[in-house]
């Protein structure tokens, strides 16, 4: 008879013990068309007009208001229905105004 023994021959893929698996990764350079799948970028920067520089160094900027509001933002007080109400009452009368 034959020697083949049965399938259920209690062989188990558990039964394998794993091998490390060694991988050599080769840099850039050894990658063939690498350079060419990566479009070149150059670095983001920000052009800023006269008038937008002019803003930014203005004194405008009221410190001590910029503060008092950051602290009522921190404690929660800051948005209240008729601070709400009040800021959409001026942008529609600025778009009133504009149209």
């Amino acid at each position: 008879m034959s020697e083949i023994g049965h399938i259920n021959s209690g062989f188990h893929a558990r039964d394998l013990e794993p091998r490390p698996v060694t991988r050599t990764d080769r840099d850039a350079s050894q990658q063939p068309g690498r350079d060419a799948q990566a479009p070149r970028r150059e670095p983001d920067r920000i052009e800023l007009s006269a008038a937008a520089r002019g803003k930014r160094e203005s004194p405008d900027i009221r410190a001590e208001l910029v503060v008092r509001v950051r602290e009522e933002i921190v404690r929660g007080v800051y948005e209240s229905p008729v601070r709400i109400e009040g800021t959409i009452d001026a942008l529609l009368n600025e778009f009133d105004a504009n149209a």
